[in-house]
């Protein structure tokens, strides 16, 4: 009995000391440098802790309080921790942070509330800390931010606010952010950014909007950041991108736009971002690229295009293409017939070039491997490089104009206004470009009496030359065709190759101006053959009304 008695007196001090004894269950230790003054950093990981310890040194600089069981944040908890720069408390069950919790952490620069269960910022919680440059605060509850939330933390660097429920961007938001340079909100709900929402991030370098609901990409959605480098969009549910959305973000090096259902790229959207680095587009409904406004930007060195509907490539592409270090192209539905004729030209120079050099042609072209055929049929599952050039004009039909002829029957009458329109139809594989040529030729003006608008063409003060040739050019990559509409009678004239010699022949007679009309359509033809081998429909018929 004499021994039982001390025994069981040590084991229920070992228990007071477990329930009060803090500062002995956390590890606390000294770290010094000479080139760093002394860190003092205390360790209280997993303790089932559910209050701020506060029986630690107050010289500790670095405080880690993850995994325990906080829900609530006072001003007294850690107003005798003031030499503070590091505190960690992730993994906590902190829903409520009441203003001034921070008051008495003005060293503090590094702020850890990841995993928690906050569902709002407010004005006022994070007051005191002025110095405060990284705050870790994702994969909470958070929907709203209140204006004037980041008013007390002007040196903030980073903020990572990912796998929040944020639905709306707005102005005011991140107001007192003006030295931030990246900025996480990935894997929210994000649908809308208003006008305004960055005006206050002058310094923004990243922006990341992966994971959210963007759906629509707008020209106003990225006002304030002209100093944005790297902007990650990839799967957000966008399907659409307006005209001139990154006009603003001229500065940009990456884009990311992958895993989303972009079908199209905006004329002119990329033209203006001359410092871009890396453009990633794979894994979205993209039937076609614009190849030639990547050509005037030489920083470019990264281009993912793969899993999307592309179906044909031109010269432009292999030239801006084969000046990258890093392509993507596979798993695109590749029709390998005469639309790739051009860009097949410039793969077997290319390849030519390199074995008189005797060089490694898979390191010249190292995107060649990845254009394997799906169409037409004979051709599918092989690789374009491995096709012989006169097997890519199978399944190619040559231009055919099916109907030149005026959408109404008036007369012309001499010196009165008359509303004309002219309808111009033809088939061939691929889609024809379709051309009109009025009898005055191509430097149509408002002083000479004709005005296109709307696909229409307005006569005013009708002459005798108002009156005289139209003419229709159709032209694919296979050949070129033409037909010359009366105002009185319609003469559909058709070949297999547009020349001058037919064209003279088929007008001889007609006006006077023939002469200068063929000279306008042989110029027409040679442009739109040089051209046509980027059209990228391959539907049958075409249907224009320019005229």
């Amino acid at each position: 009995m004499m021994f039982k008695k001390p025994a069981g007196v040590l084991m229920f001090l070992l228990v007071i000391l477990k329930v009060l004894g803090t500062a002995e269950t956390c590890r606390c230790s000294t770290s010094s440098s000479p080139f760093f003054p002394p860190s003092f950093y205390c360790s209280c990981v997993s303790l089932n802790l559910t209050s701020v310890p506060q029986n630690l040194s107050t010289n500790i600089t670095s405080l880690n309080l993850e995994g325990n069981h906080i829900t609530t944040l006072s001003q007294s908890d850690f107003s005798q921790y003031r030499s503070l720069d590091n505190l960690d408390l992730r993994q906590n069950r902190i829903s409520i942070i009441n203003p001034g919790a921070f008051y008495h952490l003005s060293n503090l620069t590094k702020l850890s509330l990841m995993f928690n269960g906050l569902t709002s910022l407010r004005s006022g919680m994070f007051t005191g800390l002025g110095k405060l440059e990284t705050l870790f605060i994702y994969s909470n509850n958070i929907s709203d931010i209140q204006d004037g939330t980041f008013s007390a933390t002007p040196q903030l660097d980073v903020v990572y606010l990912s796998g929040n429920k944020l639905r709306t961007l707005r102005a005011g938001m991140f107001t007192g952010l003006g030295n931030l340079t990246g900025l996480f909100l990935g894997g929210n709900d994000i649908t809308s950014v208003q006008t305004g929402t960055f005006n206050t991030t002058p310094q923004l370098r990243s922006l990341y909007l992966n994971s959210n609901k963007l759906k629509t990409l707008t020209p106003d959605m990225f006002t304030g950041l002209g100093n944005l480098e790297t902007l990650y969009l990839y799967g957000s549910d966008i399907g659409d991108i307006q005209a001139g959305t990154f006009n603003l973000i001229s500065q940009l090096k990456n884009l990311d736009l992958e895993h989303n259902h972009i079908q199209s790229i905006p004329s002119n959207s990329l033209s203006n971002l001359l410092q871009l680095t890396s453009l990633k587009l794979s894994y979205n409904n993209i039937t076609a690229f614009p190849f030639e406004e990547l050509s005037n930007i030489q920083t470019i060195s990264t281009l993912h295009l793969d899993n999307n509907l592309l179906t044909t490539l031109t010269s432009t592409a292999y030239d801006v293409l084969s000046s990258l270090s890093d392509v993507s192209l596979d798993n695109n539905p590749w029709q390998c017939d005469c639309r790739m004729v051009d860009f097949k030209l410039k793969l077997t120079e290319s390849t030519r070039r390199m074995v008189h050099l005797n060089k490694i042609i898979d390191s010249s072209t190292p995107f060649e491997n990845q254009i394997t055929c799906s169409q037409p049929d004979h051709l599918s599952g092989l690789n374009l490089k491995d096709i012989k050039l006169e097997n890519l004009f199978s399944g190619c039909f040559e231009p055919k104009i099916v109907r030149f002829e005026r959408s109404d029957s008036m007369e012309l009458a001499q010196g009165e206004d008359l509303l004309a329109q002219l309808v111009c139809e033809a088939s061939g594989i691929p889609t024809p470009t379709i051309t009109i040529i009025p009898p005055s030729g191509l430097n149509a003006t408002v002083e000479s009496g004709v005005i296109f608008e709307d696909g229409n063409v307005t006569l005013r003060n009708v002459t005798a030359a108002d009156a005289g040739l139209y003419v229709c050019i159709a032209s694919n990559p296979v050949g070129s065709t033409f037909a010359i509409f009366s105002t009185e009678v319609v003469k559909p004239v058709s070949s297999p190759r547009f020349t001058l010699p037919v064209f003279v022949g088929s007008v001889s007679g007609a006006v006077a101006g023939t002469v200068v009309l063929g000279a306008i359509v042989l110029t027409i033809w040679r442009r739109t053959c040089a051209k046509s081998s980027s059209v990228a429909l391959d539907t049958g018929v075409a249907l224009t009304t320019q005229l």
